[in-house]
């Protein structure tokens, strides 16, 4: 009878070992699952955040490429109107000269044409810096005012864009 409580509790015992072991392996496998999940999550983020800072990037280029084309335009119509502008005073000044010198009798020509050239250069001087500073002061106008168009634009869609990968 000894022998059979003996081998019952050592049964009891083996049982018992084998039921505290098997919960340890659990626990080990549940915090080792636990750990991997975690690092596929930060993974997983850690890729996110890349590919919406390449998202970014992609849209900065964008958009600074599209500001470069908008400035050459705008500097290309500019250079157009400075000239056609310029192109004009000049014939109208001109005109002015060649009538007063036709006026003039052929005994002060000289002197007229002196005085004239001088006058000439100097109207020249005055309406290239006027027309230059005109011109500069509209392109610098234009171009804020395309620059906060695009960087609204900009902002908006990037915007968009993180709500939507966010989403």
């Amino acid at each position: 009878a000894k022998l059979s409580e003996a081998k019952d509790e050592f049964q009891r015992m083996a049982a018992k070992e084998r039921a505290d072991a098997l919960g340890n392996m659990k626990e080990s496998m549940e915090t080792a699952l636990a750990e991997q999940i975690a690092a596929v999550e930060a993974t997983c983020e850690s890729a996110k955040e890349k590919a919406l800072e390449q998202q970014k990037l992609v849209l900065e280029q964008e958009s600074a490429r599209m500001l470069s084309e908008a400035i050459a335009n705008k500097e290309s119509e500019l250079g157009a109107d400075y000239s056609k502008s310029l192109e004009n005073a000049l014939e109208k000044q001109k005109f002015e000269i060649e009538e007063r010198l036709s006026v003039e009798n052929s005994g002060s020509m000289s002197e007229l044409r002196k005085s004239l050239d001088s006058e000439f250069k100097q109207r020249l001087a005055e309406n290239l810096h006027e027309q230059q500073a005109k011109l500069m002061h509209d392109f610098n106008m234009k171009l804020e005012a395309e620059m906060k168009g695009q960087e609204f634009s900009l902002g908006k869609q990037h915007q968009e864009d993180l709500d939507e990968a966010l989403a």
